[in-house]
């Protein structure tokens, strides 16, 4: 059974990749200041913020259905 969930999320990472759009968004940036030690991340996308975290010393668990965003 199709999900239309992560087919739209899956049009919009490889529109993010193609366009290389890695730059967080205005509330991956709130966030980020506020993470710290060990983070869960689900619905993580391109990884993003995960990867983000995990500079600035967080060990992060980053996981979505999305397996664009995966790969």
């Amino acid at each position: 059974m199709k999900n239309r969930s992560v087919d739209f999320f899956d049009t919009q990472f490889r529109h993010q990749i193609n366009g290389n759009d890695f730059v967080l968004n205005s509330v991956e940036n709130a966030i980020l200041p506020l993470l710290s030690g060990d983070v869960l991340h689900l619905g993580c996308g391109l990884g993003k913020l995960a990867i983000s975290a995990t500079m600035r010393g967080c060990l992060v668990t980053a996981v979505d259905a999305s397996l664009t965003a995966v790969d």
